[in-house]
């Protein structure tokens, strides 16, 4: 085991789901200097990308000389945005995407649980969402 950081895991995470996720629609993140008023008429999805560490931190597993051990968890969510008064069933093969990529296992060194159904959001004026999300956790350790 070696030490991850915070940004470790969010950018092997991104990655991966970059990755697995290539060809479907746009991707944005949080800190994206990315708007979905850029898409063109054609592009008719889009989904945008959070992580949220537990609010509590870590959980410290050992108390070594050499090496400390910590827990880390949170949720990462993914929103689905399709536009509205389109394909209402496009954002639910999205979401049904997300589940797989989240249903793989290791993804990023980490693993999820309590992966949400598609939670509708509804429209707001321009698009429709649906919410997938699930819990994470992974293992880190540092020199003591």
């Amino acid at each position: 085991m070696s030490e991850v950081t915070a940004l470790d895991f969010r950018t092997s995470l991104f990655t991966a789901f970059d990755t697995f996720w290539a060809g479907r629609t746009e991707i944005a993140s949080p800190n994206d200097d990315w708007n979905p008023a850029l898409l063109s008429s054609d592009d008719d999805a889009w989904v945008r990308l959070y992580i949220l560490g537990d609010p509590t931190g870590q959980v410290r597993y050992s108390n070594s000389v050499a090496r400390d051990h910590f827990q880390r968890s949170g949720t990462f969510t993914v929103e689905i945005y399709v536009r509205q008064n389109k394909d209402t069933d496009l954002a639910y093969q999205l979401a049904e995407a997300v589940q797989e990529f989240l249903a793989k296992p290791g993804v990023a060194a980490s693993s999820f649980s309590d992966v949400t159904q598609p939670q509708e959001n509804g429209p707001d004026g321009t698009w429709f969402q649906v919410v997938v999300s699930a819990s994470w956790l992974y293992w880190t350790d540092r020199a003591a």
